[in-house]
């Protein structure tokens, strides 16, 4: 189902999640981080969280991938259920899973 908003002007848009905001974020980000290290300088690893951590971007690597493939990577992740188990939806599961991956 998909919420939508009518603006004063009578366009209809569809409302903003959380969940929404966060993938666009991480899409941003990405764009701005290949922007400024073009040659791959930087390594990113984008991880979702439910009942454990999970890597949605292969393992670490010079090159950055496209804004494509991580459109895609996060199109098969499925958003948290409103109303759902608290623990579904806790990022402690992911910055643990995030915390093991660095060392």
């Amino acid at each position: 189902e998909i919420l939508t908003t009518t603006t004063p002007s009578n366009d209809i848009k569809p409302s903003k999640t959380l969940w929404n905001c966060s993938i666009e974020a991480a899409l941003e980000f990405h764009r701005v981080v290949s922007d400024l290290f073009p040659q791959g300088q930087k390594q990113l690893r984008y991880i979702t969280s439910d009942y454990v951590g999970k890597f949605i971007t292969p393992g670490w690597s010079d090159n950055l991938i496209s804004q494509k493939e991580l459109f895609d990577a996060l199109n098969a992740c499925e958003a948290p259920q409103a109303g759902g188990d608290i623990s579904s939806c806790s990022i402690l599961n992911g910055i643990l899973f995030a915390l093991e991956a660095m060392t």
